[in-house]
């Protein structure tokens, strides 16, 4: 699992994760009430492994 509040290295940490020698596995992202634009930057990968969900605001 990857927590995320900031988009700064979002990107570089989603391409590392992908390009694993392992392949078998599900990356699921989850968006912590980020004020950056984390939907943008994980929607612009096109990999079936990647499961995104947005925690709701307390």
């Amino acid at each position: 699992m990857l927590p995320v509040f900031k988009a700064k290295y979002l990107s570089e940490s989603i391409d590392s994760i992908l390009n694993q020698t392992m392949s078998d596995f599900e990356l699921i992202i989850v968006n912590d009430q980020s004020p950056d634009d984390i939907d943008s930057i994980v929607f612009s990968f096109n990999d079936s492994r990647i499961q995104y969900d947005i925690n709701e605001k307390i």
